[in-house]
């Protein structure tokens, strides 16, 4: 569920050892520390190590065109500020590269709403982090973030380590920043950057979007839709990368996305025989299920089914309509209900809602319309480009 990078990349066995644990991120420090590395190292690493690992430089108050550069030389990817940059830094950076910036808030001293405020003064960021302070490597009082939701993914950083990583991902952040918890004696530690991998990943979610319908009603494949002049399945995939380390789609037609999974399900069997292929080749602990005719998913609903799935260890989390009806899309199923899906659809019964009757099921309230429209009709896709603006 929870994403991980490994920070103070500064060796090149750092690389060995992050491409064989392979964290979501890695983090180059170019501001001044016993883990600064240069441009040209920076160069050398982010060439050996894996693509899909996403490199992060890290900065404190540096020129903006030394953070251009590095981004156009493709060094880094992303770059993280724990300086005194403010939006009007983050919007120069973006408007010029289209770069994603991870914001440090250094929340050691602030109180709950403090924080909530702050992380609201860089809403132009893709990300927010947050930290005892520049890299102090302690950590803060976690208890303040209990129950805060902030409009951006966060980051929590700050002596997180093995002993400490459960509490820190029970918070349900985005992600996890580790560096000197992932150290032994000052240097980078193959087997505690593993580990501290492997814990966070205990929870993996992947992310289903069901494409196997024939769109009778609107009368072609669903995959087509088109909103706001974008492919709705192609919206749907980018957002979903954005928040789960693996997207599957299932089809009946041919379906090619470069970094998506593709899997056949069978004809006239419905969502479930979609899910069931989907759970045979996901990575995750969960699936969290999706339709491809939904154009309103949001990660802040995402969060919020997630969350839900932190306690009790459900085998599903679901929104429940105020008419009681459980809604079956937009909800989180745990692999383990592959046998009982396999033998729902040996017996002929399709109908996805009626596993709630049979698994150990969580139910939230958070039900909106907006989240779960569907389009089945040719008014249902004016009505949501109408919604859309």
């Amino acid at each position: 569920m929870v994403k991980i990078k490994i920070c103070g990349i500064c060796r090149a066995q750092d690389v060995d050892f992050v491409n064989e644990a392979c964290p979501d991120f890695a983090g180059f420090v170019f501001a001044p520390g016993r883990r600064q590395i240069d441009g040209k190292t920076a160069a050398k690493f982010r060439e050996n190590l894996k693509p899909e690992i996403a490199s992060v430089g890290v900065f404190v108050n540096a020129p903006r065109e030394e953070i251009i550069r590095l981004f156009n030389e493709k060094t880094i990817s992303i770059a993280q500020l724990h300086g005194e940059e403010d939006a009007a830094y983050i919007n120069s950076l973006r408007e010029e590269t289209g770069m994603s910036v991870i914001k440090t808030i250094k929340a050691k001293d602030l109180s709950a709403l403090e924080i909530k405020q702050a992380a609201g003064s860089y809403k132009n960021a893709a990300y927010i982090l947050l930290d005892s302070g520049a890299g102090s490597g302690a950590v803060f009082n976690w208890d303040c973030l209990a129950g805060l939701r902030f409009e951006l993914p966060w980051f929590l950083a700050g002596g997180i380590n093995s002993s400490n990583i459960d509490a820190a991902a029970a918070l349900n952040p985005f992600g996890i920043d580790v560096s000197s918890g992932a150290e032994t004696d000052g240097v980078k530690n193959r087997e505690k950057i593993i580990s501290l991998t492997q814990k966070t990943r205990q929870n993996c979610v992947s992310a289903l979007i069901l494409a196997g319908g024939k769109g009778r009603r609107i009368g072609y494949d669903k995959k087509k839709l088109v909103l706001r002049g974008e492919s709705l399945i192609e919206t749907q995939i980018s957002l979903l990368k954005e928040l789960f380390p693996q997207v599957i789609v299932s089809s009946n037609t041919p379906f090619e996305q470069k970094g998506v999974t593709v899997v056949r399900d069978t004809i006239g069997a419905g969502p479930l025989a979609g899910i069931y292929s989907a759970m045979e080749v996901c990575s995750g602990e969960y699936l969290y299920v999706v339709a491809c005719d939904m154009p309103f998913i949001s990660p802040h609903y995402i969060h919020t089914v997630l969350a839900a799935a932190r306690t009790g260890s459900p085998e599903l989390v679901a929104s429940r309509r105020p008419d009681g009806f459980i809604e079956p899309f937009n909800a989180l199923y745990h692999k383990s209900l592959r046998a009982l899906i396999g033998e729902a659809l040996m017996r002929g019964e399709y109908k996805a809602a009626r596993l709630f009757d049979n698994a150990k099921t969580t139910l939230i309230d958070a039900y909106s319309r907006h989240e779960f429209f569907n389009i089945n009709t040719v008014d249902d896709l004016s009505e949501a480009h109408g919604a859309s603006g």
